[in-house]
């Protein structure tokens, strides 16, 4: 779907008084950023309108503690479903990431309005209301302010800090960034964003003992592939996996995966290097998840170097199947 198309749903919004924002579990400052962003959006065109924001499960330790540092107070938001007329999906574009609460929605496509950029899957949502996913997009919080600024709207410096913030996360300090990025930041910065405020809210200071622990024993768990001049190592934890798997690629690994077991449910986070993505072509969002995703009986998706998946399973069989899958897409683009 075309952007002028979105903005004319979005202007269509008038005549509903509930407006409901969702992004993924454990929400990072993108998601947040954004999610924030399109509820000052909406309260801004209709200021009659009750608007609110749902985070399965509640933001991550990270948002929250961006949030608090650049608003100067705690990060307020619902966990639970919360009725509505329409549901704008920010940062994310299947029901998979949104836990129990994506149950609620799975009948009512037509009052979902989806805006991401995420690599599509087969489990991303189609029939909606609208959808605008941009993969060239290096974050949600840049489609954010270009809806922002499309619609002539005046950021207030906190928000454009918060926006800036949750670029810098999701590019990871730039790294990932191409000219959008800096054009959208420096535009941001001439709105009274304070790019010093937002990158030290990223800088973590003080590591959590329980974050301490899962990445130890995540270490001590891990397996290790040499297959050709990559390194794969592959990890089971608790909590935390998204944290062990970048640590792993900042300590040399090239492709790391590691999966974590709540209750019944299984989630995976999958990061790559550069240089792998450059070498081999597999991109995690497109080639590896999305396959991992269904033998879990869940759905899979990300960019090309990060992604995650989520879904059901023993432990035991779902590091087994991951290890198979990995050998297989691997040595099939090797050979």
């Amino acid at each position: 779907m075309k952007f002028e198309d979105l903005i004319d749903t979005i202007k269509s919004l008038h005549k509903y008084n509930r407006l409901a924002i969702i992004t993924h579990q454990d929400a990072d400052p993108d998601a947040i950023g954004s999610a924030i962003g399109m509820s000052y959006l909406l309260k801004q065109l209709y200021p009659t309108s009750d608007v609110n924001i749902i985070v399965p499960g509640g933001a991550s330790k990270l948002a929250r503690r961006v949030f608090s540092r650049i608003y100067g107070s705690d990060l307020e938001l619902s966990k639970e479903f919360i009725q509505a007329d329409i549901y704008v999906l920010v940062d994310v574009n299947n029901l998979s990431q949104l836990g129990d609460i994506g149950k609620n929605l799975e009948n009512i496509r037509n009052r979902i309005i989806v805006i991401d950029h995420h690599i599509p899957t087969k489990g991303t949502l189609s029939r909606v209301r609208c959808k605008w996913i941009f993969t060239e997009a290096k974050a949600c919080s840049l489609m954010v302010f270009t809806l922002l600024e499309n619609l002539g709207m005046d950021i207030p410096s906190d928000l454009a800090t918060l926006l800036l913030a949750g670029i810098l996360y999701d590019t990871r300090r730039f790294l990932h960034a191409n000219s959008r990025v800096f054009e959208v930041c420096s535009k941001l910065l001439k709105r009274g964003a304070n790019y010093a405020l937002a990158l030290s809210s990223l800088v973590t200071t003080e590591v959590d003992i329980s974050e301490k622990i899962a990445i130890l024993k995540g270490l001590r768990r891990m397996d290790i592939l040499r297959i050709g001049e990559f390194i794969v190592a592959l990890s089971y934890v608790s909590a935390y996996e998204g944290v062990l798997a970048r640590t792993l690629i900042s300590l040399g690994v090239d492709l790391a995966i590691v999966v974590a077991e709540k209750n019944d449910t299984i989630r995976i986070s999958a990061r790559s290097s550069s240089k792998f993505y450059k070498l081999t072509g597999i991109s995690l969002g497109k080639d590896l998840l999305p396959a991992i995703g269904r033998v879990i009986h869940g759905e899979g998706g990300g960019h090309a170097t990060a992604g995650g998946a989520v879904g059901r399973g023993s432990l035991g069989q779902v590091l087994s199947r991951v290890y198979d899958i990995v050998i297989d897409i691997l040595w099939k683009r090797l050979a």
